[in-house]
């Protein structure tokens, strides 16, 4: 019950659910508006690129997410909804993925990765 807050297993995973729908809308937000001009990013979009690129973005995502959404009931003096979790995971999203832009622990080697092939 610590680590659930009193969620049961399917109402974990269906929150679950609405965190990722949360990440990924952040992260299509990001893939549209990409500099297609810059000389790290390639000029087609690549699955391989982006799943390298952002993997440890993601896990830091699931980390920040869940300490939100553990404490949202303290923090906020609500109970989670859907479009709660929704939002956490845009906003969790979105809290790592500025940081990301200045830290090496969540950051990739662009140039490193431009230089493989990743239009496989």
């Amino acid at each position: 019950m610590m680590l659930t807050g009193g969620y049961t297993k399917w109402q974990l995973l269906g929150y679950f659910i609405f965190f990722l729908i949360g990440m990924f809308l952040f992260s299509y937000l990001e893939v549209e508006n990409r500099n297609v001009k810059s000389t790290e990013t390639p000029k087609k979009f690549s699955w391989k690129f982006f799943y390298k690129d952002n993997i440890k973005r993601y896990i830091g995502s699931i980390v920040l997410i869940y300490v939100l959404f553990r404490f949202y009931p303290e923090l906020t003096g609500q109970d989670l909804n859907e479009f709660s979790a929704i939002m956490l995971g845009f906003m969790g999203d979105g809290i790592v993925g500025m940081k990301k832009a200045s830290s090496k622990l969540l950051s990739a080697n662009r140039n490193k990765i431009l230089s493989e092939d990743v239009y496989e």
